[in-house]
C-alpha cells in the first residue's frame, strides 16, 4: 500500500472519530439554539455549523446584513430610553441619598437626563422613593435648576436659593414651617431636600429644621449631627450665623428682630490683603446687596480706582448707604490684563463676602467687626495677613420701617413642637441626640451674630399662612456652587464675582448682648 493511500485511510479514520463528538455537541446544545442553527444553515452544510463563520462565507452574507439592519433598528429605537436604562443599572446602588433621620432625606440634584458628574437620575430617585414612601414624600428643590415636577407626582417645592449664600431669614423660617406642617399631616410623610450637590444649602435647611422642632437649642449639635450623617457639608460662616438667628427666634424667650434701617457709613479693612501680581496690595471696590439685588457699588473706571499697598496699613471706603433686612457686603480686587489700553480686559477677584440681618443688631451698636474666620470666600490663606479683619461703621435709625410682608415668625409659637416628629421611633430619637450631642460646639448660644458670609435672597415672595397647620404650596428659595479666585492670574468676569469659604470651623467675635 502506497504512502498516499495510507495517508488517505488515516485521514478518513480521524474524520470518523470526529463525527461522534459533533453529534454529542449537538445533543448538548439547547433546543432553541439547534432550531436557530438549522434554520440559519445552508443546504450543503450540517446544522451544527449554522450561524458560524462558514455560514457567513457560504451564502450567509445576505442574512448577515439583514441581521445587522434589524439590530440597528433596535439600537436606534428609543435610544434615550436604552441609555437611561444602562445608567440606571449602574447607579442604582450608588445614589447620593442620605437619611439624616428616617423622615428627613438629603440628596444631590436629580437630573432629568444623563450628565457626567451627577450621580442621581430622576427616574432612579423616583423609583426609590415610590418603593419606600409612595404618596408620602414631598421634594424641596433649593437649587436654581428645575425639572419636571410631574416626575415626583407634582409634589415639589421650587425654592431657588441664591448662590453660595445663606437664604433670607424669612424664607428659611417659612420653609421649616412648611416642612413641619407636611410631617404633621401623616406619620408616614417624609421630606426630601436637595440643592445642586446636597451640601451647604440642604444642610442649613435641615439644621434649621432641627432647631425649629426643638431638637437642639444651639447651632453646634445640629452642625455636628449634619457632619456625622453627611460629611463635607461645607457650611460657611454666614450659614452658621443664620442658624444662630434661628436659635434666637425659637428660644424659650424668643427674640424678635427689629425693623430699624441701618446706615453703613464706611468699611475699613486691615491689614492690606495681597491680591495684586506683586502680592503687596490690591485695588479694591465694594458692593452692597439686599437679597440678590445690588443697591450700591464703589466700582468705577480702572484708572480712577486707588491701589492700596501694604505700607498704607488699611483700606478705607466711605459708603453711606441705608439697608434693612438681609444684607450682603462684598469686596473685590479689580485688575487689568496685560495689553494696550484698548485691548486690556478688566476683571475682578473676590476678597471677601459677609452677610448679616439688620434686625439682630443691638440698638446701641456703632461698629460691626468681622475677623477672617467670620468672613466668607477667604479661601486662599496666603493672600490674607495675620489679624485680618473687616470693620463696618454703622448707625441704626430711631424709627421702624414698614415692611410689606409679615415675618413668618410673628404670632407663631413652637414651644409645643415635639422633636419626635423628626423620627419614627423613640430609639432613633435617642440615638440621634447621642450622635449630635447636647452641648454646643464652638458657637456660643448668645453670640450667633457674627460669623460672616455672603448673601441671602429676597427674590422670593412668601405668603404668610393663616392656618399654621396647612400645607403651603408656594415655598420658594435656592443655592448654587461657585468658587472664588485662587490666584491673581485667574480671571473672573465682573458679572460672576461670588465665592465662598469651605471652612467648617466656626469662630465668633463677642457682640453686645441682645436686648429683649
Amino acid at each position: 500500500m502506497g504512502a498516499t493511500e495510507k495517508g488517505g485511510q488515516k485521514s478518513r479514520k480521524l474524520f470518523s472519530l470526529r463525527r461522534p463528538w459533533k453529534a454529542t455537541r449537538r445533543l448538548w446544545r439547547p433546543r432553541s439554539a439547534r432550531q436557530a442553527a438549522q434554520g440559519a444553515s445552508s443546504p450543503d452544510m450540517e446544522p451544527s455549523y449554522g450561524g458560524g463563520l462558514f455560514d457567513m462565507v457560504k451564502g450567509g452574507a445576505g442574512r448577515l446584513f439583514s441581521n445587522l439592519k434589524d439590530n440597528l433598528k433596535d439600537t436606534l429605537k428609543d435610544t434615550s430610553s436604552r441609555v437611561i436604562q444602562s445608567v440606571t443599572s449602574y447607579t442604582k446602588g450608588d445614589l447620593d441619598f442620605t437619611y439624616v433621620t428616617s423622615r428627613i432625606i438629603v440628596m444631590s440634584f436629580p437630573l432629568d437626563n444623563v450628565d457626567i458628574g451627577f450621580r442621581n437620575q430622576v427616574d432612579d430617585i423616583r423609583s426609590f422613593l415610590d418603593s419606600r414612601h409612595l404618596d408620602h414624600y414631598t421634594v424641596y428643590n433649593l437649587s436654581p435648576k428645575s425639572y419636571r415636577t410631574a416626575k415626583f407626582h407634582s409634589r415639589v417645592s421650587e425654592c431657588s436659593w441664591p448662590i453660595r449664600q445663606a437664604p433670607s431669614l424669612h424664607n428659611l423660617f417659612a420653609v421649616c414651617r412648611n416642612m413641619y406642617n407636611w410631617l404633621l399631616q401623616n406619620p408616614k410623610n417624609v421630606c426630601v431636600v436637595h440643592c445642586l450637590d446636597g451640601r451647604a444649602a440642604s444642610s442649613i435647611l435641615v439644621g434649621a429644621m432641627f432647631i425649629f422642632c426643638n431638637l437642639y437649642s444651639t447651632p453646634g449639635p445640629a452642625i455636628r449631627l449634619l457632619y456625622a450623617k453627611r460629611p463635607g457639608i461645607g457650611l460657611s460662616p454666614s450659614h452658621r450665623r443664620y442658624l444662630g438667628y434661628m436659635c434666637d427666634l425659637l428660644a424659650d424667650k424668643p427674640y424678635r428682630p427689629h425693623f430699624k434701617p441701618l446706615t453703613i457709613k464706611s468699611i475699613t479693612v486691615s491689614p492690606i490683603p495681597f491680591f495684586n501680581k506683586q502680592r503687596n496690595g490690591c485695588r479694591p471696590y465694594c458692593d452692597v446687596l439686599i437679597g440678590e439685588t445690588k443697591i450700591y457699588s464703589t466700582c468705577t473706571d480702572f484708572e480712577r480706582m486707588k491701589e492700596y499697598r501694604v505700607q498704607d496699613g488699611k483700606i478705607f471706603i466711605p459708603l453711606n448707604i441705608t439697608v434693612q433686612g438681609d444684607v450682603v457686603v462684598s469686596m473685590y480686587h479689580l485688575r487689568s490684563t496685560i495689553g494696550s489700553r484698548l485691548q486690556a480686559k478688566v476683571t475682578n477677584t473676590q476678597i471677601f463676602q459677609l452677610q448679616f440681618h439688620t434686625g439682630f443688631i443691638p440698638l446701641d451698636t456703632t461698629v460691626l467687626k468681622f475677623t477672617k474666620p467670620e468672613l466668607d470666600a477667604c479661601d486662599v490663606p496666603e493672600k490674607y495677613p495675620q489679624l485680618f479683619q473687616v470693620t463696618l461703621d454703622v448707625e441704626l435709625q430711631p424709627h421702624d420701617k414698614v415692611i410689606d410682608l409679615t415675618p413668618p415668625w410673628e404670632h407663631y409659637c413652637t414651644k409645643d413642637v415635639n422633636p419626635s416628629i423628626l423620627f419614627s421611633s423613640h430609639q432613633e430619637h435617642q440615638d440621634t441626640l447621642a450622635l449630635g450631642g447636647q452641648a454646643p460646639i464652638d458657637i456660643p448660644p448668645d453670640n450667633p451674630r457674627h460669623y460672616g458670609q455672603s448673601g441671602f435672597f429676597a427674590s422670593l415672595c412668601w405668603q404668610d399662612q393663616k392656618s399654621e397647620k396647612s400645607f403651603c404650596e408656594e415655598d420658594h428659595a435656592a443655592l448654587v456652587n461657585q468658587e472664588s479666585e485662587q490666584s491673581d492670574d485667574e480671571l473672573l468676569t465682573l458679572s460672576s464675582p461670588h465665592g465662598n469659604t469651605n471652612s467648617d470651623k466656626p469662630h465668633g467675635v463677642k457682640k453686645p448682648s441682645k436686648k429683649q
